[in-house]
């Protein structure tokens, strides 16, 4: 096949109840210049028999034992041929059959953002998909006159704001008040990380914020490659459409770990508050950078 656009790494690991939906929502796609690299860990329920059966030429599939999800989603990536890359599990799927080629247009038209995300749905056991999620339904919200003069006051001056009003004024923010270099200051503010089965980034955004995985770490870098987005400046872009479904189901790796990804996130949320308190005090200058990490503007909290 002709080198793909977009490249989507899909961990799997003993998924056959579910990864048939998945790949038939990628099929759907109206984008045609995607590849699929499927990284099994080793399955033994079915999965590559139904994988192989879907007999796509946009696919191809690696078998090999792996130590969970993100050391399997690290060598997809060394594998992927895409200007672009994002990952989708075995268990989940995209609702919006167009949002690869949001996702490649957004990119190609501007080279200042650098990642691209959308709404997630919720997605039952079951496949009944309910709601938007609730961490990221208003992004799906269009400006309001309240949100218009909240985002009059500059973030530094935000501190003599009381910080439960603060928080109520966040909720009423939507897609078009946060987009590239004002998502800086939600995330201050929130500490919000971006749907990771929906977000879109360039090959030099992953390589330069995802810290390299080490052998026997067993480690999932999801929150380092969040935190290091956001301080290294890269500009992001929401499109207010609800992309994919994440589904919930027995077995998977957010309650399999829950102890242990809940000390990785209050990790994350510490590290946001002391970045953002050295910043509101003026010891560091936030710089923002493009899509080829060239700085193209800064932001600083230091008196004029």
């Amino acid at each position: 096949m002709p080198k793909p656009r977009i490249s989507i790494v899909m961990p799997t690991l003993n998924t056959a109840r579910f990864v048939q939906d998945a790949l038939e929502s990628i099929a759907r796609q109206s984008f045609n210049g995607w590849e699929l690299i499927v990284m099994d860990g080793g399955s033994t329920d079915g999965t590559l028999d139904l994988i192989e059966r879907f007999d796509h030429p946009n696919i191809r599939v690696f078998s090999e034992p792996d130590e969970g999800s993100f050391h399997a989603i690290t060598k997809g990536f060394e594998r992927a041929r895409g200007d672009y890359f994002t990952t989708l599990c075995g268990s989940d799927g995209y609702i919006d059959s167009d949002w690869l080629q949001l996702c490649v247009d957004a990119l190609d038209s501007d080279s200042e953002v650098s990642l691209v995300w959308g709404v997630p749905a919720l997605c039952a056991e079951d496949g009944s998909i309910g709601g938007p999620h609730p961490a990221f339904a208003q992004f799906l919200k269009r400006r309001t006159i309240v949100s218009e003069l909240f985002c009059t006051l500059d973030w530094k001056h935000r501190s003599w704001i009381p910080k439960r009003i603060n928080r109520w004024l966040l909720r009423w923010l939507g897609a078009d008040d946060i987009q590239k270099e004002n998502w800086l200051f939600f995330w201050l503010d929130t500490g919000l990380w971006f749907p990771d089965l929906n977000m879109c980034y360039r090959r030099l955004v992953y390589e330069q914020c995802t810290p390299p995985y080490r052998l026997g770490s067993y480690a999932d870098e999801c929150m380092s490659f969040y935190f290091n987005f956001n301080r290294q400046g890269f500009l992001p872009l929401c499109i207010s459409r609800i992309a994919n479904f994440g589904r919930t189901h027995v077995g998977q790796v957010g309650a399999v770990r829950a102890a242990e990804m809940n000390k990785i996130i209050a990790e994350y949320h510490n590290s946001v508050q002391n970045y953002s308190k050295e910043l509101r005090k003026g010891k560091i200058t936030h710089l923002f950078r493009d899509g080829a990490s060239e700085v193209i503007g800064q932001y600083s909290c230091k008196p004029e």
